[in-house]
């Protein structure tokens, strides 16, 4: 079957759906709106929880969302369908470790509250706005969006509290933690967190939405098995749906839609699964696919 025949599309936000503002542009939301239309089911697939997802997506309407790479499973309207805790010890265990190197790290709730240690902030803020860290391999230019994409969470999104009542909070079950991020801007220090979390295998998964990060997930979880839910929901098999992404946490899904559509700009092990390739995230390679190859009529 061609790709305009598919049911559903799952996209990919950062690198993918979203352009070099981190925002939907115009263009791509009309796609889509006109993708809909012909009664292909839409569904947002990230890293992100759901709340920052809704907004970066400018409350687009889509069909479902599978977020937090997969931990947190969401309907339309917004109503939570399933949730995966990550193991207490585990992440009181990570905070520590990550506090040791001043990593930039977020606790993110099943509330979408994107939690952070309040003795670590004066810290991360330094790393966070000094210059720039150039990466062999990485372009400035992806390199300053990564700062300024940070710089906002840390801003806006994060949430503060001290150490002893946030480790409390998640030991008592309060907090009920579904994915923890970690960022540097020297990527050899997010090497040596892996190094770290060895200790965890088993216990928890490991993936990345690109080169300055890692986020640590419910064990054996990834976006391709969120999606299932919604496969299951709608009767629709694989070789009937598109995946659009462009990192290692789109790896899986992609691995596995009948037709992955792989980013200009994605990571050289994510461009292997390739069966379509559209044109980068910054100029609207999403919404150049879709009225290229997906809408009828054109």
């Amino acid at each position: 079957m061609s790709v305009a025949d598919c049911k559903i599309v799952a996209f990919d936000m950062d690198g993918t759906l979203l352009n070099g503002e981190a925002k939907i542009s115009r263009e791509t939301w009309k796609a889509c709106e006109e993708l809909q239309q012909q009664g292909v089911k839409l569904l947002l697939s990230t890293g992100r929880p759901f709340v920052s997802a809704r907004i970066a997506s400018d409350y687009y309407p889509f069909d479902g969302y599978v977020c937090s790479n997969g931990a947190a499973l969401f309907a339309e309207d917004g109503t939570l369908l399933k949730y995966a805790e990550l193991p207490k010890e585990v992440i009181i265990s990570l905070v520590e470790i990550g506090r040791q190197k001043d990593l930039y790290y977020e606790v993110h709730d099943q509330n979408s509250n994107r939690w952070m240690v309040d003795e670590d902030k004066e810290r991360i803020g330094q790393m966070l706005f000094s210059e720039p860290f150039i990466t062999e391999g990485i372009t400035l230019e992806h390199t300053k969006r990564e700062y300024a994409n940070r710089q906002f969470s840390y801003n806006e999104l994060a949430k503060f509290m001290p150490k002893d009542e946030l480790l409390h909070n998640i030991a008592s079950g309060e907090f009920v933690i579904s994915k923890m991020f970690f960022w540097h801007k020297d990527t050899s220090v997010l090497e040596w967190l892996r190094e770290q979390t060895a200790e965890f295998i088993g216990k928890v998964s490991l993936t990345s939405s690109g080169p300055f990060n890692m986020e640590v997930i419910p064990l054996g979880l990834s976006k391709w098995i969120g999606l299932q839910t919604f496969m299951q929901k709608w009767n629709v098999p694989a070789t009937e749906i598109a995946a659009f992404g462009d990192a290692m946490n789109d790896f899986e899904i992609l691995s596995h839609v009948g037709h992955p559509v792989v980013m200009e700009n994605a990571e050289d092990e994510v461009k292997k699964l390739a069966r379509y390739m559209a044109k980068h995230h910054c100029e609207d390679g999403v919404a150049c696919f879709i009225r290229e190859y997906m809408l009828r009529n054109q």
